[in-house]
């Protein structure tokens, strides 16, 4: 249904004007939509939303899903000492962003040990505004070993940007069964062309340089495999309506 060629390697950003190129085409938005793991990027869970396309993608969110070890009703209350071991660690082996709850009626976190951590700042990040949430005081936490890196000079943090409610609808679609299975057919949907461009028509490199004929190169080979499926479909028509059929056909 669309297909580009790209100067550099930010396919994430190519999302959005593809479904742009697609209702200019069709008169129409796709209504359902599977991407990897680097399209989940805010801007364009927010943009996918306001097409009311039905967006599927990996994400990050900082808000723990049911059966989340941390959480619980009442985030002032503290995460019992026997599911400590439980609670998410990250690549450096210290709790995660996600043990920690958001309160959005008080705008402000909860630490596992149902600590405060209120807002403390506003920094700029590349092109979006963070807000910083802290814990007051981290001294004596049985958790603070696990929690803080070895250099912090001072308590714990947490941060959060706008697009970061999109993420936790996201996060939540993707947890139940008909996300998994729906996001499950995107391998086989994404991956199954390049496998057939590649392996049966032998197509591993461009010819053309320049990126204007090269992309008009890929329209031609992208066109290719579109009328390999429209043989195969049509032969599937044919065998199903059995010899009347193929007479009507030909």
């Amino acid at each position: 249904m669309d297909c580009e060629v790209l100067a550099g390697p930010n396919e994430q950003n190519e999302l959005v004007p593809s479904m742009k190129r697609i209702e200019e085409d069709y008169d129409k938005c796709p209504e359902n939509c599977s991407a990897d793991k680097a399209f989940g990027t805010g801007p364009n869970l927010e943009a996918m939303e306001a097409r009311g396309i039905n967006f599927y993608t990996p994400v990050e969110s900082s808000t723990p899903q049911e059966g989340h070890s941390a959480q619980r009703d009442d985030p002032r209350q503290p995460v019992p000492e026997n599911e400590w071991p439980k609670l998410p660690r990250n690549n450096r082996k210290k709790l995660d962003k996600p043990c920690c709850v958001y309160d959005a009626a008080t705008d402000r976190y909860y630490c596992p040990l149902g600590q405060e951590m209120p807002y403390r700042e506003t920094k700029k990040s590349e092109d979006k505004e963070v807000r910083v949430y802290a814990c007051p005081c981290c001294a004596g936490c049985p958790l603070a070993q696990e929690c803080l890196d070895p250099k912090a000079k001072r308590g714990r943090t947490v941060s959060r940007d706008d697009y970061e409610p999109a993420r936790e609808r996201m996060a939540a679609k993707m947890a139940t069964a008909e996300g998994q299975k729906t996001y499950h057919q995107r391998m086989h949907i994404a991956e199954t062309p390049f496998a057939i461009i590649k392996g049966l028509l032998e197509v591993r490199r461009f010819l053309l340089r320049g990126l204007a004929k090269v992309r008009t190169e890929w329209r031609w080979v992208c066109t290719a495999y579109n009328l390999k499926k429209l043989i195969a479909a049509v032969r599937a028509v044919r065998t199903e309506s059995g010899p009347r059929g193929i007479a009507m056909a030909r």
